[in-house]
């Protein structure tokens, strides 16, 4: 895959074509581009991502652990221990 291959800008691009061609995309998707995102260090932009995942699939705990993880990278980011 892409993403195991470390090409995560390849990774979102296949991310928002597949968005684009379907009617009700899958949270899969967004779960997929949130961890493009974040591997990039993109943590605001991945955290909109997983949120989306969140709207779709309540019950999705590791994408719960994904933003906080984000949210902790962002305060780090800004020297603010977590």
């Amino acid at each position: 895959s892409l993403y195991c291959r470390s090409e995560f800008h390849a990774a979102i691009d296949v991310c928002k074509q597949a968005e684009s061609n379907v009617d009700s995309p899958h949270y899969y998707i967004f779960f997929n581009w949130g961890t493009a995102l974040k591997a990039l260090k993109r943590y605001k932009e991945a955290i909109v991502k997983f949120e989306r995942v969140l709207e779709l699939n309540q019950y999705d705990f590791e994408v719960k652990k994904e933003i906080d993880e984000c949210n902790k990278m962002l305060d780090s980011e800004k020297g603010i221990d977590a």
